[in-house]
């Protein structure tokens, strides 16, 4: 990762209900001369400045909201635009070491809720499912699988908030040009695909936005406004800035809002948003040059009387307290500091090459979700088989026959075991790039396993029964099951600990020679035992409940 690790001891501070620095001293303060040059003490000091609320944001208490002392529930927390979301992403993107996991389990918990009591965040914004969308991407989360709904099944921020919004009406433009413009920011974040058929795709939503460009150039909130408007032409430029150079129309458009953007400016050089000279639009516009690569302190559109944007910026930091004020004759405030923090963050991100502010393919990441393990009316809580098949139900490994049922003393096929083996090892990526390949004349190309199958064959985990059949539908047998278990470790030179004493099996002779070295591994590592009567039993049947305890085994020794 790319960004700078800066530490800081102290937790940061929830600024919803910020409206001062008390207690706060100048001497904690970085000093700040000129933005250009000391806008990195001004970032640190935003953060000293949010320090100072009630509420943390990164501390045991509610990611927006207070612990009531009575019940011990979170209260007042309920999605709200500032003191959260925002400053969790300028956290992020400037890479403060600052228990943003805690954040991202307290949100996690927060989405869960939610979804679980009304099956969406907000009945109509979906700019809800973007904010918090990047905040998670920011801090090393994965929007696609983040919190889980009423049948533990893991969210899809993206797609629920993008390309499939699951608000009652299902409409991405339901808050007009805010909804597209924040909903491909988030698409682009980390590239996320867009699957065939979805509602909205980047063209239709690159397309709505061009769509909505006021005559002469510039964008406005509405689409009733004949104006632009300084912060939503920053936002679109921001949405924009990626197809800059591979969209002409796009590039067209751009072109345009930044002559008009260009020619608003103030001498000092500000920008102003409905008659109010304010912070937050010339933290949109800073943002939006560094997206598109356009330095903000030596190109001549956006310098006027020897003013720059920073500059502009600079006019409303409070070295008092650190923050930013929205407008000149205010005190200091949360939505003010959290933007000029951002923007500054993005200029950081800039100079130092780094990237866009919404880029996150530089983040790694570091926290999922989990999925709520379904319980099966057939698999008692006290079996021996219990908590490995619910280990792998967690991971996603396996499923049950039904909803309610797992069917432990059933068979498993040769092509679900291989399954099993590709979702625990493969990514989606790779599974995508066997989609259609034969590898076998018994499994179509349209079978439901069959990209699992072929990966597995690749990776030389399974050779199938003969050089052109594969048996799909065969019951696994326990040798071949071991087999591909090895086959797996070989194949990613993982040596398993023997921890178990070696011991002959009464029916050796009857194991596979293709076999007889992976069950001997098996064996010392503890991962099969073989029957009661001191046999293996290599051309048995594996059951259900046999296979889901030597994956949920082999699986803890190789994670």
């Amino acid at each position: 990762m790319k960004q700078l690790k800066r530490v800081f001891a102290a937790v940061i501070a929830c600024t919803i209900c910020l409206c001062g620095a008390q207690g706060l001293m100048a001497a904690d303060l970085k000093p700040v001369n000129d933005l250009s040059t000391d806008y990195r003490n001004a970032i640190e000091n935003t953060f000293t400045w949010a320090k100072q609320g009630e509420s943390y944001v990164f501390s045991d208490a509610y990611f927006l909201g207070e612990v009531d002392p009575n019940t011990g529930e979170r209260v007042n927390g309920v999605g709200q635009s500032i003191g959260g979301d925002w400053l969790a992403l300028s956290v992020g993107r400037y890479g403060l070491d600052d228990r943003g996991d805690l954040y991202l389990k307290a949100l996690d918990e927060k989405v869960t809720s939610l979804y679980r009591e009304q099956g969406y965040l907000d009945r109509i914004k979906t700019t809800e499912w973007h904010r918090i969308g990047l905040a998670v991407a920011a801090l090393g989360g994965d929007p696609t699988a983040f919190g889980t709904d009423e049948n533990g099944d893991l969210i899809n921020l993206v797609a629920d908030g993008v390309y499939h919004p699951v608000t009652p009406s299902g409409n991405l433009w339901a808050q007009g040009i805010n909804g597209a413009i924040w909903g491909l920011i988030l698409l682009d974040a980390r590239d996320y695909e867009v699957p065939e058929g979805a509602s909205y795709d980047r063209d239709a939503i690159i397309a709505y936005i061009l769509g909505r460009e006021i005559d002469g150039g510039g964008f406005a909130l509405s689409a009733t406004e004949t104006k632009p408007d300084v912060d939503i032409t920053g936002m679109a430029l921001q949405a924009l800035a990626p197809y800059y150079d591979s969209n002409e129309n796009v590039k067209a458009a751009v072109d345009r809002a930044l002559a008009w953007l260009s020619g608003v400016q103030k001498d000092d050089g500000t920008f102003d948003s409905w008659g109010t000279v304010n912070v937050e639009s010339c933290a949109q516009v800073l943002v939006a040059l560094c997206a598109l690569e356009i330095d903000p302190l030596t190109d001549s559109r956006f310098i006027k009387n020897d003013n720059t944007v920073l500059d502009g910026i600079m006019q409303f930091y409070n070295s008092e307290d650190g923050g930013f004020r929205h407008v000149l004759t205010t005190a200091t405030n949360a939505m003010a500091t959290e933007q000029g923090c951002y923007a500054l963050i993005a200029y950081d991100r800039y100079v130092h090459d780094q990237g866009r502010l919404y880029d996150f393919s530089d983040v790694e990441i570091t926290y999922r979700s989990t999925p709520s393990v379904k319980k099966f009316s057939d698999v008692p809580s006290n079996a021996w088989y219990a908590s490995f098949i619910y280990d792998l139900v967690g991971r996603g490994v396996i499923n049950g026959i039904t909803e309610t049922t797992f069917d432990p003393e059933g068979l498993i096929t040769r092509a679900q075991f291989a399954k099993m083996v590709a979702s625990a090892f493969a990514t989606d990526d790779e599974l995508r790039a066997y989609e259609g390949k034969k590898v076998f004349d018994d499994v179509a190309t349209n079978h439901w396993a069959n990209a699992s199958i072929a990966w597995a064959k690749d990776q030389g985990i399974v050779n199938g029964i003969d050089a052109s059949n594969f048996a799909p539908e065969a019951k696994i047998t326990r040798e071949q099951l071991v087999t591909m278990l090895g086959r797996y470790a070989e194949s990613q030179n993982i040596t398993l600990d023997k921890t178990v004493e070696a011991k002959t099996f009464t029916d050796s002779n009857k194991i596979g020679a293709f076999a007889k070295e992976y069950v001997t591994v098996m064996q010392q590592a503890g991962i099969i035992s073989g029957r009661d009567t001191g046999e293996f039993d290599p051309q048995g049947n594996a059951r259900r409940s046999e296979a889901a305890k030597m994956f949920s085994i082999f699986l803890g020794m190789v994670d």
